[in-house]
């Protein structure tokens, strides 16, 4: 039998870092008991609306492309940001420029980092043209090295696009937006 001898010091650090990450996304370690699903949550209508029908269309992609992300299926997250792109409400140059960029990214990793952009540029779109119900502004401390992410969802109900199955519910709502009369 080998024995490791471990100062304390190091033995603390160690139990620090494993501490911190299990915590900080408020997951345990998974257990056969309780499997995550993989799949993508259906996107539900939540009674979300726009002042432009072309608006809704955008969002509808939009959140077909954040499951796609959520699922770590490049190729339906292709197809979805297509459809965002052909979307005839999305008059915005910004994001469809970033839309570009997204499809012409190498891989899961590559269209997660775009996605990013997309998200901060969609933003004044989604909240000049609510009308009706809420979308709900959701980060994760730990996307992209610990710097954080964001994205949109139609419901409160965490699914991380940044991680997919691996931290699945990591993250938090950090802002409503909220129709105006």
């Amino acid at each position: 039998m080998i024995q490791m001898k471990m100062n304390a010091p190091k033995m603390t650090g160690l139990m620090l870092a494993a501490i911190t990450l299990m915590v900080s996304c408020k997951e345990g370690p998974k257990t056969a008991e309780d499997p995550t699903p993989v799949e993508a949550v259906t996107a539900q209508d939540g009674g979300i609306g726009f002042r432009e029908s072309g608006t809704n269309q955008v969002f509808e992609a939009y959140l077909d492309l954040k499951d796609a992300l959520v699922a770590s299926d490049p190729l339906a997250a292709e197809s979805a940001a297509t459809q965002m792109l052909r979307a005839p409400g999305l008059d915005n140059p910004a994001v469809r420029e970033e839309l570009e960029t997204f499809l012409s990214a190498e891989g899961i990793e590559g269209q997660r980092e775009s996605f990013s952009s997309l998200v901060a540029k969609l933003e004044p779109v989604l909240r000049d043209h609510l009308s009706t119900g809420t979308v709900y502004k959701q980060f994760c401390p730990m996307a992209f090295n610990n710097t954080g992410g964001y994205w949109f969802s139609d419901s409160e109900e965490i699914r991380n696009p940044y991680f997919g199955d691996k931290m699945l519910k990591c993250g938090k709502v950090d802002d409503r937006l909220v129709a105006q009369p």
